[in-house]
């Protein structure tokens, strides 16, 4: 059986598992996940084991769909009570394994430190994966041409979509003078071998067939500029 439970954190999925899982079960927990990432970025996980007597077969295979669908970097702290102390031996080989997510154990009785533990994640909640590229092109624009630029983007279809390891697209309006307003793209990768790749790709070429119009509503070339994230 699988409980879910509601422990005061907004990004927390949290839930209590005693004998046998059964398929369906697992299925609301990982799409429970799924929604919380939608929402968050970054969730983290607390998981309270009273007891546990296996699972379904069908369980296997909702995972491996989550994997494949979601995967695990976006999960940044993951806490397991329980009176197991198997289990716990467990939590403690898999947080050397898993570099990326903080693994902790706690007794049943000490579910108030868990609590803290995810807690201090919360706030860094939404912060990018390590080794996350970010890709910006700076661009200045004649002044008044904002909309006419704007709408070359608008309008353009840029295949990210299609891409392995696209995260997300902004474009982003910065400040005014006299002589133009600035202009960001902001592509944000899920690493710079992504972003490699892309820039060897068939989509890549397709989205860039006309970058040669519209010269006269800008002011020099744009200026690249990318980023990977360390902390």
């Amino acid at each position: 059986m699988i409980e879910q439970l509601d422990i005061g954190i907004e990004n927390a999925l949290a839930y209590r598992i005693a004998g046998k899982i059964s398929t369906e079960e697992a299925t609301t927990v990982f799409n429970a996940a799924r929604d919380k990432i939608a929402q968050y970025g970054k969730i983290v996980v607390l998981k309270q084991i009273d007891s546990f007597e296996g699972f379904d077969l069908g369980v296997i295979t909702e995972e491996f769909k989550y994997l494949y669908d979601v995967g695990i970097s976006n999960i940044s702290r993951v806490a397991i009570v329980t009176d197991k102390k198997w289990l716990s031996k467990i939590v403690e080989l898999e947080d050397k394994f898993f570099k990326n997510i903080a693994m902790k154990p706690f007794a049943l009785d000490d579910m108030e430190s868990a609590i803290s533990f995810l807690t201090e994640a919360s706030s860094d909640a939404n912060a990018l994966p390590r080794q996350t590229f970010i890709a910006m092109n700076r661009f200045k624009v004649m002044p008044g041409c904002e909309e006419e630029f704007l709408e070359v983007w608008r309008s353009r279809n840029s295949y990210l979509n299609t891409v392995p390891g696209f995260i997300s697209f902004n474009m982003l309006q910065g400040s005014t003078n006299d002589e133009h307003t600035l202009f960001s793209s902001h592509v944000v990768w899920k690493s710079k071998d992504d972003f490699d790749a892309w820039t060897k790709s068939e989509a890549f070429r397709k989205a860039h067939a006309g970058a040669g119009g519209k010269k006269d509503i800008y002011v020099g070339p744009p200026q690249l500029e990318c980023f990977t994230a360390v902390m």
